[in-house]
């Protein structure tokens, strides 16, 4: 098959396959809400015991419990079955009493929680008292909290409240942060079709190469008269224009008999 006519079969197969790419719908950065408002967790004494005062405690969790390893993957001491007299209707009951051990913890204990013990049977969220997405700082919304990456809490959470997590998911198909999220670990078809994309993308350059090298090597071959052997990639390619051993060309660069300079490939490209 002729050069150019392969050229071009090959191109039309690659463009028909950025053509069957479905068109990505347009990024948003404004959260919608698709979280009811949250419930009372039950075992926390301050104010009306909703985890919705600050920015960082919004996860509702067991951490009473006689066995849990929260505190030593956060670093914290106990604080649970002590009161901490913090004033109005609850607050001089006991913190987090073996009855009722929840607690408003903040995002960032959250993840060093998880990351240190796994997201197993020794982490217990109570997923209506939790910020999911209820709010804007829920955590479907967040991705870090005092430095801390919530990467391990939104995995987990993302299992362990599975109902809520895809209501906000269903609410947010688009959300900017979301996307970015999925192109890790999360999934999602966003992160798929720009690696589709950008597979085209290489196919289509590194067809290019291809191209102009046959193009120099047949103008070489028809101006001496010879032709050039054909070797397997990665070979050395022995010319008989002048008997001595070439390594092959590499993308980025012309042949030797080429009037322009050579080029390299910037490392932008190598990662496009």
């Amino acid at each position: 098959m002729p050069a150019t006519t392969a050229a071009a079969t090959a191109t039309a197969v690659l463009l028909l396959s950025a053509a069957a790419v479905p068109p990505l719908a347009a990024a948003s950065d404004t959260p919608v809400m698709a979280q009811a408002t949250q419930a009372v967790c039950k075992g926390d004494t301050r104010g009306d015991r909703r985890c919705n005062h600050d920015p960082t405690h919004r996860v509702c969790a067991r951490i009473g419990d006689p066995d849990t390893s929260f505190w030593g993957f956060t670093g914290q001491h106990s604080w649970c079955g002590t009161i901490g007299y913090y004033g109005g209707q609850y607050g001089d009951h006991v913190r987090c009493p073996r009855d009722t051990p929840t607690w408003c913890i903040c995002k960032w204990a959250t993840a060093s929680w998880i990351q240190g013990e796994t997201c197993n049977e020794q982490i217990n969220i109570d997923c209506e008292a939790t910020d999911i997405c209820a709010t804007e700082l829920g955590l479907f919304f967040s991705y870090n909290d005092f430095d801390v990456n919530l990467h391990p809490a939104r995995e987990c959470v993302q299992t362990k409240c599975a109902e809520q997590w895809q209501a906000c998911e269903a609410a947010n198909p688009n959300f900017t942060g979301s996307t970015a999220s999925g192109a890790m670990g999360g999934g999602g078809t966003t992160s798929a079709m720009g690696l589709l994309l950008c597979v085209v993308t290489m196919g289509v350059v590194a067809l290019g190469y291809r191209l102009r090298y046959q193009r120099n090597a047949a103008a070489a071959a028809s101006a001496s008269g010879g032709s050039l052997t054909t070797t397997s990639p990665g070979a050395p390619a022995r010319s008989r224009l002048a008997g001595t051993m070439q390594a092959p060309l590499q993308y980025g660069q012309v042949s030797d008999g080429s009037d322009a300079k050579q080029q390299q490939p910037s490392r932008q490209s190598q990662y496009v």
